[in-house]
């Protein structure tokens, strides 16, 4: 005669107890980790006085369990004594492999306004990220990312290059029961060995903060805001600035 095997209570409402301790320390490290960030990047928004908005639309070419292909378009436009406006195209090929991907891939924007030198620029990129969950309520990426920038004038001029790396860390969370929304709170640092010509961007710190929505179809509706600090060439310029974001991923 067999004995029938029975859960231990006491170690079932042990094991409940650490689940619960997990989660809160995972919903507090959560909302330290806004904070911290957001204050980090209150003095920027303190001294901002440039202001910007991008579109984005964003979709999957193609995918598979390895590999994933997709592109992105982007219309970034500045509100300011000099209001440029900037398209944007961009390709990428993913390679995955569990937590790791390796990337690649090609992006041109195109810069221009009545007062200022309209230009192209093509950056073919490569990086590596790595992504990994933090206290069972955050997904945590990060990332590696080197790109060669080229420069190039309408009508003739110079053509400028140059090699910049940027790293980037991004926290994926919900900050309220919801299958279908979600938060994402970032930090990217951007370094380059010299300031670029062409734009004083170049060398600079963001934070961003974006909300995402689940639509019935599948796809995705995100809007946020990123807080951009730059490295200043002339000390006229503005140090900072607040970008908002409108996007659509399919």
């Amino acid at each position: 005669m067999t004995k029938t095997s029975r859960k231990c209570p006491i170690a079932k409402r042990t094991s409940d107890r650490n689940i619960f301790y997990l989660n809160l320390m995972g919903r507090f490290s959560l909302r330290g980790l806004i904070l911290g960030l957001l204050l980090l990047a209150s003095g920027s928004l303190a001294a901002q006085e440039e202001f910007f908005h991008e579109l984005e639309l964003e979709t999957v070419v193609w995918e598979n369990e390895r590999w994933e292909v997709a592109a992105r378009t982007s219309w970034k436009h500045i509100y300011d004594e000099v209001a440029w406006r900037k398209f944007g195209l961009d390709g990428g090929v993913i390679r995955k492999a569990g937590n790791w991907g390796f990337l690649g891939g090609l992006s041109t924007f195109y810069t221009f306004n009545k007062e200022i030198d309209n230009f192209w620029e093509v950056r073919p990129w490569v990086a590596i990220q790595y992504t990994f969950p933090l206290f069972r309520t955050i997904n945590v990426k990060q990332r590696l990312r080197s790109e060669w920038r080229n420069f190039f004038q309408e009508g003739g001029g110079e053509t400028i290059n140059y090699h910049r790396l940027r790293y980037a860390i991004w926290f994926g969370f919900r900050l309220w029961e919801s299958e279908r929304w979600s938060q994402q709170l970032g930090f990217e640092n951007y370094f380059v060995d010299l300031p670029a010509i062409l734009e004083r961007f170049p060398n600079e710190r963001d934070y961003r903060l974006l909300f995402l929505h689940e639509l019935p179809n599948s796809n995705e509706l995100f809007f946020g805001v990123k807080v951009e600090t730059f490295f200043i060439v002339d000390t006229r310029e503005k140090s900072s600035a607040l970008l908002l974001i409108l996007g659509y991923r399919i």
